[in-house]
């Protein structure tokens, strides 16, 4: 996986820990801070916008480019 930096955009998965009633769905957060095992996002989804939540390393499937976000998005 490349480097994350704050304002990437990453997809995740929530963990088991967190009893989601869909395990598989993908999760997309604007990446806020950076540390050594988990970012802090801010929630991108519809109906979660704006929530924060905090994501290890080991939950995110993919990483992209804020600019690239805004082409695809």
């Amino acid at each position: 996986m490349r480097q994350i930096d704050k304002g990437d955009i990453i997809t995740y998965l929530l963990p088991p820990r967190s009893c989601p009633s869909n395990p598989l769905k993908e999760w997309h957060g604007r990446v806020e801070w950076i540390g050594p095992e988990l970012v802090k996002v801010t929630v991108l989804d519809e109906g979660y916008t704006g929530e924060t939540e905090f994501v290890m390393r080991t939950e995110i499937v993919s990483v992209m480019s804020e600019l690239s976000f805004g082409i695809m998005g």
